[in-house]
């Protein structure tokens, strides 16, 4: 398994796979993230197991910081352990850095409650750990985890000020 900046045709095939992946509320427009990535602050990258496309992951970059914005395994590859060996990759590539990702609460009424929770044990038992860091993000409630260095909201929150923007920083609180 490899993970390499995507482009040109596979950058195609990873926009659809994260149209797919990604309810409309919680995606940012591709464009803006092209232009980040070009900018060096984001990298849109693609997960390969012999040389194809199984999934993606997209980065934010801030000082010593890493958002894992995006992360997703082709739902034909799901349950293959995929996931877990691209986290590894993942964290080793940032291994100079903190790395930390957003999921959504575990919330006893979403139509979606099991996934949720299957989602944080996946982190969970791949060494993510838990901030008690608590944010929504467009309205949409989330918990940060991180591979286990310090982080609180103000760095957190810096990453979208920063580098994302003030629109998306400002529909973004604790």
């Amino acid at each position: 398994m490899e993970i390499k900046k995507a482009s040109g045709r596979e950058l195609r095939r990873i926009k659809r796979m994260y149209l797919e992946a990604f309810p409309r509320a919680e995606r940012k427009p591709f464009w803006i993230m092209k232009q980040k990535a070009g900018q060096g602050v984001m990298e849109l990258l693609a997960i390969r197991e012999k040389g194809q496309p199984v999934g993606l992951a997209f980065t934010v970059r801030y000082q010593d910081l890493v958002l894992l914005d995006y992360f997703a395994v082709d739902r034909k590859c799901r349950g293959q352990n995929y996931g877990s060996r691209a986290l590894m990759l993942l964290k080793e590539r940032y291994q100079d850095r903190r790395f930390l990702l957003e999921i959504e609460l575990p919330d006893g009424k979403a139509s979606d409650q099991d996934e949720r929770v299957r989602r944080k044990c996946f982190y969970l038992k791949n060494g993510m750990q838990e901030t008690g860091i608590q944010v929504s993000v467009f309205g949409v409630p989330m918990e940060l985890l991180t591979d286990g260095k310090p982080l609180n909201y103000e760095e957190y929150h810096r990453i979208y000020k920063e580098v994302i923007g003030t629109f998306f920083a400002r529909r973004v609180m604790q």
